[in-house]
């Protein structure tokens, strides 16, 4: 692995573990962009140091920022699991890139290190707001709107099922019954 590789990872890992995560509010949503934008630093930085080999030899430089990783409390058991997770990743990611030879990138290193500190701030928001909605005893998430209309979900469409509601699989499928008409089977098997 190159170095930066060991840096890719970690950030690859809290942008799964965010995709995955069941807040999807807007505090996450900012944190994947940032984190995407991290990764494309890293990825340009990467074939930065293929293509200019004095270049890799220089000696990392210093973050100009200094994120706090710290989580805030939980409230109760196992909430936020998975934006800490990514708060852990982001982490060993920044830790990493600290470490990593290559200077500046031509610019890039201080962008890297900016987008995951921005993310890291994002999360931390995102948890504290979500902590504060469960105290209340509100279970939704907070808004992506200032004026409360949007809960946060892009999804718009036809209603599923519920669980354990019988769905007639047979009668969403229209090429069924054609299937299994005798007369459109014998023309089919016929030419």
């Amino acid at each position: 692995m190159t170095p930066l590789e060991h840096v890719r990872d970690p950030l690859q890992r809290a942008l799964s573990a965010l995709t995955h995560a069941a807040n999807q509010s807007c505090g996450v949503k900012e944190a994947i962009r940032d984190i995407k934008r991290a990764l494309n630093e890293v990825v340009a930085g990467e074939a930065l140091l293929v293509r200019e080999a004095d270049v890799a030899a220089l000696p990392p430089l210093p973050p100009p920022v200094t994120p706090d990783f710290t989580p805030p409390p939980r409230p109760a058991p196992r909430r936020n699991e998975m934006l800490e997770g990514a708060l852990r990743n982001l982490e060993t990611a920044f830790h990493r890139l600290s470490e990593a030879n290559g200077g500046d990138w031509h610019g890039g290193r201080d962008k890297a290190y900016q987008h995951i500190d921005d993310a890291a701030k994002h999360l931390i928001a995102t948890i504290k707001a979500s902590n504060a909605a469960f105290r209340d005893g509100r279970r939704e998430l907070p808004s992506c709107k200032p004026d409360g209309s949007d809960s946060g979900s892009e999804f718009v469409g036809p209603a599923l099922p519920r669980v354990g509601e019988w769905l007639p699989v047979r009668a969403l499928d229209v090429n069924y019954h054609h299937a299994m008409s005798p007369s459109l089977s014998s023309t089919l098997t016929r030419t």
